[in-house]
């Protein structure tokens, strides 16, 4: 593709364009490679963005050819850590400087100083590529785990669903898990459709909390246990599929998520 397109702030009225984008690009690499797409339509992805892009925090920004867009990317600025992605580039417009200049987009708009993370497929050769050169560093692999796991899995006691006013404890535990906090996240997952923000309670304290199973959602737990207990309340209340992405250095918990049929 020839020059000729710009980078600007995204509007509403580009959120059918983003879904679009997010589901050919994905789509696209995924076939390539073997692998199923988490973007499982323009639509669904159009409707993920919709509902995303509004939260208060977001930076969305879309790349513009001939009134058609041909890339997007988000901030997610709601935490001391910054958060870039989805980050999608049109099949037709891969290799032409797009997705280098979304990226370079949103890492101005965060500043210098800012931690920014993202995560992205290790079969990705080429987005890989792109965030090396961009002085982006590997941190951690991770695995992707979906089911439900089956019944007789962990206890359910002391979890329950998370209120507003266990906001500052959640907040606490996670800057003694990470160093920071996901409170703006974590208080946005309560009003969100869909979402399952579960805690777990023990000798009087919390010890584990979810934001919800599944895509953008986050999980914190002080041991192994607490958190198996919050992944067995999510699944025994309904929730059709438990998905977490999981560090690899947790050996012993991946046993256990195979063990139970995820």
């Amino acid at each position: 593709m020839s020059e000729g397109w710009t980078i600007r702030p995204a509007t509403p009225s580009d959120t059918a364009g983003c879904g679009r984008v997010i589901f050919e690009a994905f789509g696209a690499v995924n076939a390539r490679h073997g692998f199923e797409s988490r973007w499982l339509s323009a639509d669904f992805a159009s409707e993920f963005i919709r509902e995303f892009a509004s939260l208060p925090g977001i930076y969305s920004v879309v790349c513009e050819h001939e009134g058609s867009v041909i890339g997007c990317n988000f901030l997610d600025e709601r935490g001391d850590v910054r958060g870039i992605g989805p980050t999608a580039v049109a099949p037709s417009a891969q290799g032409s400087g797009v997705g280098r200049a979304l990226m370079a987009n949103v890492l101005e708009h965060a500043g210098n100083g800012k931690s920014v993370r993202l995560l992205q497929d290790s079969f990705n050769m080429g987005s890989m590529s792109l965030y090396a050169s961009l002085g982006f560093e590997v941190k951690e692999p991770v695995i992707l785990m979906r089911g439900k796991p089956s019944e007789g899995t962990g206890t359910l006691l002391g979890v329950r669903p998370i209120r507003e006013g266990d906001l500052e404890a959640c907040s606490r535990l996670c800057h003694a898990v990470h160093g920071f906090d996901r409170e703006r996240e974590l208080s946005d997952a309560l009003r969100l459709e869909g979402r399952m923000p579960l805690l777990r309670v023990r000798d009087g304290h919390i010890v584990a909390y979810t934001s919800g199973f599944g895509t953008f959602g986050h999980a914190i737990a002080v041991s192994d246990e607490d958190m198996r207990s919050m992944i067995c309340a999510a699944s025994r209340s309904g929730q059709d599929e438990i998905e977490l992405l999981l560090p690899t250095r947790y050996s012993e918990f991946l046993q256990w998520c195979l063990g139970r049929g995820m």
